[in-house]
């Protein structure tokens, strides 16, 4: 491949990235179907914690989770506590909310 040859296939990929390509985009515009949106759904988020001991921290956390905007029917809190010894279980009980579920683990 001679130099020349080189320039003018680089230079053609350049001229047909910034204008040639976009105006492909253009011309095929009127012949695409346009998607209709039927209503945004979130998805089903599920966020995982693991504590081991989070006696001091985990009210602020589960609060913190269910205060997040987010519709409050797709989000689920699970706990997943690692023999904790320090009364994270019992913490995370008292929330009477079906969203935060607990998962203990033993040794």
């Amino acid at each position: 491949m001679t130099g020349d040859t080189l320039f003018w296939l680089c230079l053609g990929g350049l001229v047909y990235t910034y204008l040639g390509y976009p105006l492909l985009l253009a011309c095929a515009r009127p012949f695409a179907g346009r998607a209709h949106a039927t209503g945004a759904q979130e998805p089903q988020v599920s966020v995982i914690v693991a504590a081991h001991n989070e006696a001091d921290v985990i009210v602020d956390k589960i609060r913190n989770f269910l205060a997040l905007d987010y519709p409050s029917e797709r989000k689920q809190l699970i706990v997943i506590s690692d023999a904790s010894s320090d009364g994270t279980d019992e913490i995370v009980q008292t929330f009477k909310d079906e969203r935060v579920v607990l998962i203990r683990q033993e040794p």
